[in-house]
């Protein structure tokens, strides 16, 4: 209840800020007011600002544009959506929008500047384009935007997590959040796949652009097939990383289990791991330890980091599953890194990490959600609900998307039609950039819609994970570069070109696995060290 308290509270303050938005809109040349005092739908407020990147500073400019809540409802009140834009020195032509993935993730004036979106901004400089980060509708840093995130959803920490377990908490969070924020006069209905992609066109049409180049990855890239649907004739091209089609929001544990296959391969085969590697390899050594905890439960004392005092944790099969993608912080290479510590530290007996993860999971704050309503919007067919179902890797992955299973009957968003998710031939020119090593998306997805392009690419990157393009723009200077021409080309001609030159395949580097020396994934965790 504190932090509903809490959440109460900070939406209050941002609707004060709001008044002054609201304030510099109508102060602002070309912008006129809608009904109420609410700013016109299609309207655009732009803020300038200089960001610091690479060494150099740039002039940007941070804007809001003013959409319907839900166009499918005449009267829906009016909310800002979010976006950045750094000018290119072209001066025209179609500018790049890059989209964030989540649904959930933000790029705004907080972490910009970060290390990931600085390398993201030098990458894209080179074609001269205009770049934009357009943010999903729900941003909590921006008035206007909604602060919109599920109340906190604390488990109990004397038992091993389930599946019921932690639907019986999710569903609660959804239903008490959907309630709370209805009072405050927020159409929770309007955050779904469809209103996102028309946010999109929308922005388009108000900036002056004819036609966009998406640059996206994960749900982002989901979103720019969404578009594609919608709005083709508005597309000049897109370059996509970690592929989901519009029916693949749920994950195959199949395909799931196969990249785990491919790193638990590579690790085995790696010399600085040999001899740490059991009988049977870090496949045997996974389905031994959820074999064991299913079995036997383990309670273990650790530190509870936020006030020093020891806690008992006890945690199971289900609490493994949770994390055994992605056990360790992000960036994803490092997670892969330290993949093989975290299993053989498991299968040694040694589960004070684990009961850390589970302490940090079961007692977080709220989650945005967004990422809930616009996912459920989205939905999967009946037809592939069943083939994953069917899937027996499910026994070691874990279930199938527990989380939309359990509040796709509460969330209040519209499921979009069967149609909509249907697979469509991509007509616009197409590169999609996919990581082997992707514990996300899978490979199978952007082999799947690979079929579909009628004009495209599909790079499959060796040990490359769920952040390839990264990844790429870091440590393979020659893709890195073919890919900046494939974005700056500016005739039918030379995109060809530009696609042709792409390798159907590359590379990075071999992965420097940990081995079990030095402080222990706990103790780096108790020290905050990573």
């Amino acid at each position: 209840m504190r932090r509903l308290q809490h959440v109460a509270e900070a939406w209050t303050a941002r609707l004060l800020c709001a008044a002054a938005v609201l304030a510099f809109v109508a102060s602002c040349a070309g912008t006129t007011p809608g009904r109420g005092g609410e700013p016109a739908a299609g309207s655009v407020v732009l803020s300038p600002f200089t960001l610091n990147t690479n060494g150099q500073s740039l002039a940007a400019e941070e804007g809001l544009l003013f959409v319907p809540e839900n166009r499918a409802k005449p009267k829906s009140r009016i909310i800002g959506v979010h976006f950045i834009r750094i000018r290119g020195t072209r001066g025209s032509g179609s500018p790049v929008f890059y989209l964030p993935g989540g649904p959930g993730t933000f790029v705004t004036r907080a972490n910009i500047e970060n290390a990931r979106y600085q390398r993201e901004i030098e990458f894209q400089r080179a074609s001269g384009r205009d770049l934009l980060f357009v943010n999903q509708r729900g941003n909590p840093s921006v008035p206007l935007a909604s602060n919109l995130v599920w109340p906190a959803a604390p488990e109990p920490l004397g038992q091993a997590e389930t599946q019921q377990s932690e639907a019986e908490v999710l569903r609660t969070a959804v239903e008490q959040g959907q309630a709370e924020w209805a009072k405050r006069g927020v159409d929770l209905t309007g955050y779904d796949i469809l209103n996102i992609s028309d946010d999109v066109e929308d922005l388009r049409q108000a900036l002056g652009y004819d036609r966009i180049i998406f640059c996206a990855g994960s749900f982002g890239s989901q979103w720019t097939f969404a578009f594609l649907k919608r709005h083709a004739s508005s597309v000049d091209r897109v370059l996509l990383r970690g592929v989901e089609p519009l029916d693949y929001g749920y994950d195959s544990p199949m395909w799931l289990w196969n990249a785990v296959e491919r790193v638990a391969a590579v690790a085995d085969a790696d010399p600085a791991l040999k001899g740490l590697i059991p009988q049977g390899g870090l496949l045997e050594a996974v389905k031994t330890i959820l074999d064991r905890l299913e079995k036997q439960p383990q309670t273990v004392t650790i530190t509870n980091r936020t006030d020093g005092k020891p806690v008992s944790v006890t945690v199971g099969k289900y609490d493994l599953q949770n994390v055994l993608k992605y056990p360790t912080p992000q960036p994803y290479r490092n997670n892969l890194e330290r993949w093989p510590r975290f299993i053989l530290e498991l299968y040694q007996g040694d589960y004070r990490y684990l009961a850390a993860t589970a302490l940090e999971s079961r007692t977080g704050g709220g989650r945005p959600m967004i990422g809930l309503l616009i996912d459920n919007s989205l939905g999967i067919s009946a037809e592939r609900e069943a083939q994953l179902e069917s899937e027996t890797e499910q026994q070691w992955i874990g279930p199938v998307e527990p989380a939309y299973f359990a509040t796709r009957d509460l969330t209040v968003t519209t499921r979009v039609p069967d149609a909509f998710r249907a697979d469509a031939p991509i007509e616009s020119p197409a590169v999609f950039l996919q990581g082997d090593m992707d514990f996300s998306t899978p490979m199978e997805n952007a082999q799947h819609q690979a079929k579909l392009l009628s004009r495209g690419r599909l790079v499959v990157v060796h040990r490359g994970t769920h952040s390839v393009d990264d990844e790429v723009e870091a440590m393979h200077p020659e893709l890195k570069a073919a890919l900046q021409r494939f974005l700056a080309a500016d005739t039918d001609v030379e995109i060809d070109a530009a696609l042709e030159a792409l390798p159907a395949e590359a590379a990075l580097p071999p992965i420097a696995f940990e081995t079990l020396e030095g402080p222990s994934l706990y103790e780096r965790w108790l020290k905050r060290s990573w």
